[in-house]
């Protein structure tokens, strides 16, 4: 475990977060190979499909997700404090948490996809395939919920490079699956959801096992868990607004693909396409924004407000060069980068549309992940919740909705890049008016 208030920033954030950008680099590597292999060897339904699907899984495991980042805010500004006891009670109460949360996600997802799916007028070549994959999906949702939170509390506790492993074991496998199952074994769409599965499962069995049985800073017995209330409604209170954000967002995506839905698969298969491309971006972001969250809830959890400014600075030259790259990469190959995925004309035509249109916004998107982790590890989680509300449902559905009456897809594919613009200046106004440093949220808790 790593203790992230001392020492020298930029070395702390470089250290900390480069097992996590090499676990992007794998992750992006298994986006490309796992979406190859659906274009182009089960066809462009299932490309489609694998895209569509997404919104309403987000959707349903929103506020789950919501509580679970909201219990690794106050388990960061724990562990900051040098407080083993409340560290070990955050942890054991988010256990029992997640464990019935999954399954509640698990069999209601699994009822209310086909109800869903034709709310949002999946295209009739794509409903079969959306329907199989998101319910061989959420059956492994508890396995992808405890992998994914545990890696988080290691993050939280300042140990990034056990969960890089993992991260790395996790993508190799999905890989292999991959191709055991589809090109080997030909079960399509079956096989696609399967790799995703067992390379859950191995892994969740492996950092379980390692979590409970070599870190050694905090003491926790399965067999005797106890659920504090007090640390739960902390947490659902940090982890509500971080919830309704996902819920909102995913209500939005839903919309989103219901107006791209109007143009036919080959645009369906573009918005699934420009979406992996965009998530190599993301991973990006998000990951050096969860070392960045890590770092702030330390730091204000053992009053070093001098050194936050410093660590988002960091941040932000860490992940320039990456995104950087991607970005012109798109601009520049972007019929090479949508080829990857799809033989069809069509679809690299519109999709390389779409990448210029696009790309050009990506650090853009990556300099408000930054200014989000801030607030979050501040737990200042409503204003990430606002900055949703804003880009999404008064900027991007609305830009969506009109600009494609007039200029088709193109107007979709727009109304990206003003929700991305509209959140980073609301973002940047909220940093400098500076109410976040006055949140710590283990405070209320820390004598319980």
């Amino acid at each position: 475990m790593k203790d992230l208030t001392k020492g020298n920033v930029f070395k702390l954030i470089l250290v900390f977060t480069l097992p996590i950008l090499f676990g992007s680099f794998f992750g992006m590597a298994n986006y490309f190979v796992d979406g190859i292999i659906v274009g182009k060897n089960v066809g462009k339904e299932a490309l489609a499909a694998t895209g569509e699907v997404f919104p309403f899984i987000f959707c349903m495991v929103s506020i789950v997700t919501g509580i679970s980042i909201g219990s690794n805010i106050l388990l960061a500004q724990a562990y900051g404090a040098k407080n083993p006891q409340l560290v070990s009670k955050i942890i054991e109460t988010n256990i029992i948490f997640l464990f019935f949360a999954s399954l509640f996600v698990t069999f209601g997802g699994i009822l209310l996809c086909p109800y869903v799916f034709k709310v949002m007028n999946i295209p009739v070549d794509v409903m079969p395939y959306a329907i199989i994959y998101t319910r061989m999906y959420l059956a492994g949702m508890i396995f992808m919920f405890f992998t994914n939170t545990i890696q988080a509390m290691l993050r939280s506790m300042g140990d990034s490079r056990t969960p890089f492993y993992f991260v790395i074991v996790t993508n190799v496998l999905n890989i292999a699956f991959d191709l055991i199952f589809v090109l080997w074994l030909k079960m399509g769409i079956y096989g696609i959801s399967l790799a995703v599965i067992l390379s859950y499962i191995i892994v969740f069995g492996g950092l379980f096992y390692y979590f409970f049985r070599y870190q050694k800073q905090v003491k926790i017995s399965l067999f005797h868990l106890k659920f504090n209330k007090k640390i739960f409604f902390k947490s659902f209170k940090l982890g509500l607004p971080i919830g309704a954000q996902t819920l909102l967002q995913s209500f939005a995506m839903i919309l989103a693909f219901s107006i791209v839905n109007n143009y036919g698969t080959n645009a369906v298969a573009v918005f699934a396409v420009g979406g992996k491309i965009d998530a190599i971006m993301f991973m990006f972001a998000m990951d050096i924004s969860s070392g960045l969250s890590a770092f702030v809830g330390q730091n204000l959890g053992a009053g070093r407000y001098d050194r936050v400014k410093s660590g988002m600075a960091a941040a932000w030259f860490i992940s320039f060069v990456p995104i950087f790259i991607l970005t012109v990469l798109a601009l520049i190959k972007g019929e090479w980068l949508i080829g990857f995925f799809t033989d069809d004309k069509a679809v690299v035509e519109l999709g390389t549309k779409y990448l210029l249109i696009v790309s050009g916004f990506y650090l853009i998107c990556m300099t408000t992940y930054i200014f989000g982790s801030v607030f979050s590890g501040a737990g200042r989680t409503i204003l990430v919740l606002i900055s949703t509300i804003i880009g999404w449902w008064i900027v991007r559905i609305p830009v969506s909705y009109f600009l494609s009456k007039s200029i088709g897809a193109d107007g979709v594919w727009w109304s990206i890049a003003a929700q991305w613009s509209a959140e980073f200046i609301f973002a940047l106004i909220l940093f400098n008016i500076g109410k976040w440093k006055n949140k710590i949220s283990i405070q209320t808790i820390s004598h319980d």
